[in-house]
């Protein structure tokens, strides 16, 4: 995903659930299904963001999708 290195995927996924407070299994099968068409939930978005700038990923240069999903938290 947007210029990860190796290695820096787990910890953006860890970091998302760590923010969310939803188990890292969830986290990933909600992006999984984000790849399938089904936006993310504001909460996942948000941390997805914020995880991707903290690893100073380009993806933090696209733009997420707004919207989809329930909201968790």
């Amino acid at each position: 995903m947007g210029g990860l290195r190796p290695g820096q995927g787990i910890h953006v996924l860890t970091a998302i659930a760590r923010h969310t407070g939803i188990e890292l299994r969830t986290v990933t099968e909600h992006l999984v299904a984000w790849a399938a068409c089904e936006p993310p939930a504001d909460c996942l978005r948000t941390a997805l963001e914020t995880a991707l700038t903290a690893t100073g990923s380009s993806a933090r240069d696209h733009t997420l999708p707004q919207g989809g999903g329930t909201t968790h938290g």
